[in-house]
């Protein structure tokens, strides 16, 4: 689905089943050019590419993987349902991103075969990063890059077993504060 000039607005569900959910919105003439999620987004693969900022403010994004850029913040802060996570912003704003459970940043390829390793805020001052897993592990297998802002990485514990955080790759940051309801481990990355 695209919007070619200005906001792409979900306010009832695209349910995709095990097929992909692709969304752009472009901008021309247009000031803005979001993605606004109001309702629930279900795809093998959810590729979310706004020229602007990307919204939640309702729904849930269920989707094996998940690959979201965009020109501005990105605020995925609803309960979604994801499996592996990679997002990149290429202007100001803070990327914000909450699964419900277990969660891993990875690689993602987007629909347009672009791939996208991790997580990357503009890397400038303010521009901070804060993922987190509600009830699970959270897996870094990609570099986490705030630059010069913040990194908050954030594992609950209410139903499941272990809440640990787990680097295998980079996370980047002015101040990395990883707060985790069970263990911190590291096996790569610095």
């Amino acid at each position: 689905m695209t919007a070619a000039d200005g906001t792409l607005t979900v306010n009832k569900a695209i349910d995709a089943g095990a097929a992909n959910v692709v969304l752009l919105s472009q901008q021309n003439l247009a000031v803005t050019a979001d993605i606004e999620l109001a309702d629930n987004v279900t795809g093998a693969l959810v590729d979310l590419n706004a020229a602007t900022a990307i919204t939640q403010s309702g729904g849930i994004v269920t989707a094996s993987e998940l690959v979201a850029r965009a020109g501005g913040a990105i605020d995925l802060q609803m309960q979604n349902d994801l499996g592996t996570v990679a997002a990149v912003t290429s202007a100001a704003g803070t990327i914000k991103i909450v699964d419900k459970d277990t969660l891993i940043v990875g690689s993602v390829t987007a629909d347009d075969a672009t791939t996208v390793d991790g997580i990357t805020s503009n890397l400038a001052s303010g521009d901070d990063i804060y993922v987190t897993a509600a009830d699970g592990t959270l897996t870094v297998n990609k570099a986490i890059d705030a630059g010069a802002a913040n990194v908050v990485l954030l594992s609950q514990q209410n139903l499941a077993v272990t809440a640990d955080i787990e680097l295998a790759d980079n996370v980047t940051g002015a101040l990395v504060d990883l707060n985790a309801a069970t263990a911190i481990t590291q096996s790569g990355g610095s």
